[in-house]
């Protein structure tokens, strides 16, 4: 019985080395470093101008979207180049029948996102409303809009209605304008 005993914990123990070599040994052998990119920290930021980069000594643009830098080093791909030429849609918010003005909400340091009385300008592609909005500190989904820490949802007494050329659209924030679109938001 105490033979058993001691050949099942011998076995034991030799399973267990068996694993530690198993998982030990493949990282000293694939130790090879193929991805030659260094990881860069992100960069927090409030407006564009905070996200400038200097690449080869000329300025590089960058979008500031949720509080980050879209871009962080020049190695790292512009997923979000500046244009000159802007894509420009109209916008307008109406909460409880009061129109928002939405120049006086924007900062001039950002760049990408330009706000006149009745139109936006997009000076780069691909960026949906949210990251539209959020240079005004708004943000918007199905069933809320968002202004300065205050929310207009839609409940029992009022409803959120996104309109996106004439049709109600119910994709929110994540609606991508084109150009010429017209879109309104109303709380009511």
């Amino acid at each position: 019985m105490a033979k058993k005993e001691l050949w099942s914990k011998i076995g034991l123990l030799i399973f267990l080395g068996m694993i530690i070599i198993g998982f030990t040994i493949p990282g000293f052998i694939n130790n090879i470093d193929t991805n030659n990119q260094k990881a860069v920290e992100p960069r927090l930021c409030q407006t564009d101008a905070q996200c400038y980069l200097t690449c080869n000594d000329k300025p590089l643009a960058t979008l500031c979207t949720k509080n980050l830098c879209a871009q962080n080093s020049c190695s790292e791909p512009t997923y979000y180049p500046l244009k000159e030429s802007p894509l420009t849609f109209s916008l307008g918010i109406e909460i409880n029948g009061k129109k928002i003005d939405l120049i006086n909400q924007t900062k001039s340091e950002n760049f990408f996102v330009k706000y006149t009385p009745a139109q936006v300008q997009l000076f780069t592609s691909g960026l949906n409303l949210n990251q539209a909005l959020e240079k005004i500190n708004a943000k918007l989904n199905s069933q809320c809009l968002y202004i300065d820490n205050t929310n207009y949802c839609t409940n029992e007494k009022n409803k959120l209605i996104i309109l996106a050329n004439g049709n109600e659209t119910y994709a929110g924030g994540d609606f991508v304008p084109l150009e010429g679109d017209k879109i309104k938001i109303v709380y009511s």
